[in-house]
């Protein structure tokens, strides 16, 4: 079969076997920075997106089926991920952290390859330790294994079975390049960009159309499957109304609860500091985007990068939440770009080897780490939650949850009035509830209301030993209109049924305050923000 296409050509002539070499030892050094300043790492306390995939996936090794236990929009991708690595490195911070960096590791290796194939080796090293280095930084909380690390991990694997596929054509691979992007999706819902973008770089690879019908058949076949297979996993598991409430009905109420003025404000709020931290690949991604239309590139080339680009950028768009870490998504086009750029620069300069890619990333990294330089080389991991987080109760969870441990029985149920998941993971107790966040019952929506009511009657329900309630602001995140049935439950139901057992007076620039037993009772928290800890009364 006469397979005519335009095809991923290097602009220019392949570089010798020793320059390809060179460029793999320096990619391996940046690597080898990288895993010195994540080992660094491993131990930050987790957040509360993390304490929820710990605790979700945590359940899966004991059998219990996402959706059954704890209610969330998001798919239940990143929880298998979590269950695998703490199956292996085991159920500590430190194991998942060291995950976290073994996925880093692949996606920097798949990255190289991939673009080594589609381009050449001086724009896969800049686009490989760019990537590296900046899903590194502060201002993404790249420390975090947050869902976004695991959708690139899959979508790098698409793009090296992409890369193979431009040259053979094969229908396996065609197949397996859908699954993986397919992969990514049920990481995190936004990931179905990525699956537009597969769809669109498949098609790019023909100039003659009467082939790509079968072969982009194939791609979405592949790209429904893990989504097909989820689907069969609720309803063969009897959780089926509560998945399809949480990740379609809920889940568009969420998306329009931010106004496009409100979106702006927190674009603005998370795009500026990561652009001051790398403002050179910015100014030199911008250049890179014109001199792929003016440089000797490829139709293929071109259609890939911009594709890339644009849909990477649609993946943080979906309800203008714009988060930090969302952004993590982008970095690789944009490093993708910064490649071209400096690759072409060095091309007009007549230099060869990897003298300027080299200067480029080193001097990239020593900006980024010069910005950030306590936070890369002396903080304390402690230090950083507290300096990134403020009065979120992170840093105190850990000894919260091994104190509820110590002081309960594994088959005591605990529930936690905030959205702190993290406590329930540190304190490797059942929740006594599903509503492991409380966000959902603040915000304005039709469901708000009989959310609160459903929260109250598990608890009172299921009678756990200890009620954690977190008078956090950011735990709550609740807005004037919001309903108020729980707190007056709260309120009412508490002095009769619990007593006070521990306080954990936050602080947001310093060592916060956790008090326990009969201290507990005579403390009077002085911060805005404390987290109080209640036991069940003897025989009520």
């Amino acid at each position: 079969m006469s397979k005519k296409h335009t095809g991923p050509t290097t602009p220019t002539a392949p570089s010798p076997a020793a320059t390809v070499n060179w460029h793999i030892i320096l990619l391996g050094i940046v690597m080898l920075l990288i895993i010195w300043v994540r080992i660094r790492l491993l131990s930050v306390p987790l957040e509360r997106d993390e304490g929820e995939y710990a605790y979700a996936g945590s359940r899966l090794l004991q059998g219990v089926i996402p959706y059954k236990e704890a209610y969330n929009m998001k798919l239940p991708g990143t929880y298998f991920m979590y269950a695998a690595i703490m199956a292996i490195f085991g159920k500590s911070v430190t194991g998942i952290h060291i995950g976290l960096l073994l996925v880093n590791l692949v996606t920097i290796l798949l990255l190289f390859f991939s673009i080594k194939k589609l381009f050449n080796a001086t724009v896969a090293l800049v686009t490989a330790s760019l990537y590296g280095l900046m899903a590194l930084s502060p201002e993404l909380f790249g420390f975090a294994a947050h869902a976004t690390h695991f959708v690139l991990l899959f979508v790098s694997l698409g793009l090296y079975v992409f890369a193979g596929f431009v040259q053979k054509y094969t229908v396996p691979q065609a197949l397996l390049f859908g699954l993986l992007m397919g992969l990514a999706f049920i990481m995190k819902q936004q990931a179905v960009f990525f699956i537009l973008f597969g769809g669109v770089v498949l098609l790019a690879a023909f100039t003659n159309r009467s082939q790509w019908i079968r072969y982009l058949f194939l791609y979405l076949l592949g790209a429904a499957t893990p989504y097909l297979l989820v689907l069969l996993m609720v309803y063969t598991g009897g959780v089926w109304d509560t998945f399809w409430f949480w990740t379609v009905t809920y889940a568009r109420s969420y998306a329009g609860n931010v106004s496009w003025g409100a979106g702006m404000e927190l674009f603005s709020a998370s795009f500026v500091p990561i652009l001051k931290a790398y403002s050179v690949a910015g100014l030199l991604s911008v250049a890179g985007l014109a001199l792929l239309f003016t440089g000797s590139y490829s139709r293929l080339q071109r259609i890939f990068t911009m594709a890339f680009l644009l849909f990477s950028f649609a993946s943080i768009c979906p309800g203008l939440y714009f988060r930090q870490h969302y952004f993590i998504t982008v970095l690789p086009p944009v490093a993708l770009l910064t490649g071209i750029a400096i690759y072409s620069l060095q091309q007009r300069l007549k230099q060869h080897g990897i003298t300027l890619p080299a200067m480029a990333i080193i001097l990239i990294a020593g900006m980024a780490f010069a910005t950030d330089g306590s936070y890369y080389f002396s903080d304390t991991p402690e230090d950083i939650s507290k300096n990134l987080y403020g009065a979120n109760p992170f840093a105190e969870s850990p000894e919260l949850g091994s104190y509820i441990r110590q002081h309960t029985k594994a088959a005591d149920k605990i529930a936690i009035l905030g959205s702190e998941p993290q406590i329930l993971f540190y304190a490797d107790r059942k929740s006594a509830t599903g509503y492991i966040y409380t966000y959902s019952l603040m915000e304005l929506h039709p469901y708000n209301v009989k959310m609160q009511q459903e929260m109250i009657k598990e608890i009172e329900a299921n009678q756990p030993e200890i009620l954690v309630f977190c008078k956090v602001n950011s735990s709550w995140a609740p807005k004037p209109e919001s309903p108020n049935n729980i707190m007056e439950w709260f309120f009412k139901y508490s002095p009769t049924h619990y007593h006070l057992e521990g306080i954990a007076d936050i602080w947001a620039e310093s060592t916060s305050t956790i008090v326990w037993g009969k201290d507990a009772q005579s403390y009077h928290p002085k911060s805005e923000d404390c987290i109080l800890i209640f036991r069940r009364n003897k025989g009520v």
